[in-house]
């Protein structure tokens, strides 16, 4: 049975401390109380991958890019607890980063995770042989020297580790390769994950890691979300757990971006909902 949905969560959300974003924690927050969300989760970009210290080593302070270090991202903890003690009244804001993952360095990513009390973890595969598939600047290098068939296995491959680490709340924006993928190799990359995908499943399932609904794709042109409605429907029936939903905004009008229509998909397909149900 439909029930009436009585809270909405964002918990993929990136304030002006990713080098990518723009726009202060309170700014963020008040656009969420403005939409009506219950609960929100800020998740700045924490990229430690030593191989990448030239692109992705920093956190943005104030306009001025620094290097990440333990003082400098509390500076960003502080903030958003000090916000959400102000709203409390208001909405519940909760504190979290989203890591991007590489099996060559889970260690330091292992320190990270211990070294912070986090409310919550987003994992995401970013790259593929030190090479960003999610960025414009970097990818399309990556797929002139790989075939579809090569970069959907290389993804899931990296993805299955990214699972196997157990350290993460979430996997985020689970199929991300179609990104700019789409344009490039054409809409079989839709379907080029049947080949791969379902031992990603089995792990999830087994270790209990559970699955983002981000819905940032249908901002960059795409008619789904990430993961497509295919993956989830897949998703489901593997008994893997609908652990967020998020719009991975970068800017605060982004915020809550077709939240209310990803909560409605989930719904359907069958998912227990985080945020509520009346």
């Amino acid at each position: 049975m439909r029930g009436k949905i009585s809270s909405y969560i964002d918990y993929h959300i990136h304030p002006g401390y990713s080098v990518d974003a723009r726009g202060n924690v309170e700014e963020f927050t008040r656009e969420a109380i403005s939409k009506g969300l219950g609960k929100i989760c800020f998740t700045t970009h924490v990229d430690l991958n030593p191989q990448r210290k030239v692109w992705d080593l920093y956190i943005n302070l104030g306009g001025k890019y620094s290097r990440f270090n333990r003082e400098n991202f509390s500076r960003y903890t502080e903030e958003v607890r000090r916000i959400a003690r102000k709203y409390s009244s208001k909405i519940d804001v909760a504190c979290g980063a989203e890591l991007s993952y590489g099996r060559h360095f889970e260690d330091i990513l292992l320190d990270f995770i211990n070294g912070y009390d986090l409310d919550f973890i987003i994992g995401s595969v970013h790259c593929l042989g030190n090479v960003s598939i999610t960025s414009s600047q970097e990818v399309f290098g990556y797929f002139r020297s790989h075939g579809l068939k090569e970069l959907v296995q290389d993804y899931y491959s990296a993805l299955y580790y990214c699972v196997d680490f157990g350290r993460f709340g979430a996997i985020g924006h689970l199929d991300c390769y179609k990104k700019y993928g789409l344009a490039y190799y054409g809409p079989q990359i839709l379907t080029a994950h049947r080949e791969f995908i379902n031992p990603v499943l089995e792990l999830m399932a087994q270790k209990g890691v559970g699955l983002e609904i981000n819905t940032s794709a249908r901002r960059k042109g795409h008619q789904e979300f990430y993961p497509s409605n295919e993956i989830l429907e897949m998703a489901y029936r593997a008994g893997i757990k609908l652990a967020s939903i998020g719009s991975d905004a970068h800017q605060p009008d982004q915020v809550g971006f077709l939240i209310p229509d990803a909560y409605e998909l989930a719904q359907d397909i069958g998912f227990d909902l985080p945020g509520g149900i009346s």
